[in-house]
């Protein structure tokens, strides 16, 4: 082992040897030698096509968790843009939209749902159960489409108080 660098099980980022923890992810840190490199989803989109518009906004929010999810894009082979939104015009969340180019935003959602349920395993489990059409806190057998639980009184409508 050269102990030069340690690298993330999950996101695939690269940190110090003296480093033991994801600063993204909070996953546990490993040499390459003892975990190798997280394989990288790619798609087949042509390069001369990766990088033209028109462009749609796929995710809005702060400057720091949308670099995020654009190094995420850009190992998947997606050429993201961030930019800055006019906040004073519209309603908006933190002042940025990550962009991409049309032909590649249903993949880059696909990209970044994977993304999230790799960092929260948990939710994989939880949509089992609603699908089973049980409460994804409890197990409770759910009849219909309840807004709520009705042995535990989990909010299932998805929104707010």
């Amino acid at each position: 082992m050269d102990g030069s660098v340690k690298i993330c099980p999950v996101c695939g980022a690269e940190f110090f040897p003296h480093v033991e923890v994801c600063n993204s992810c909070n996953a546990t840190l490993a040499f390459p030698e003892e975990l190798g490199r997280p394989e990288k989803k790619y798609i087949e989109v042509p390069e001369s096509e990766s990088d033209e518009g028109p462009f749609v906004m796929i995710e809005e929010g702060g400057f720091s968790r949308l670099k995020e999810l654009s190094e995420v894009l850009e190992r998947a082979g997606i050429n993201p843009k961030i930019v800055r939104m006019d906040c004073e015009k519209e309603a908006c969340s933190g002042g940025f939209g990550l962009l991409v180019s049309e032909n590649v935003a249903d993949v880059a959602h696909e990209v970044l749902e994977d993304h999230w349920l790799t960092l929260h395993p948990e939710l994989k489990e939880a949509r089992a159960l609603m699908d089973e059409g049980r409460c994804p806190a409890c197990g409770c057998t759910l009849d219909g489409a309840p807004e709520t639980c009705p042995d535990c009184g989990l909010n299932l409508q998805g929104g707010g108080p």
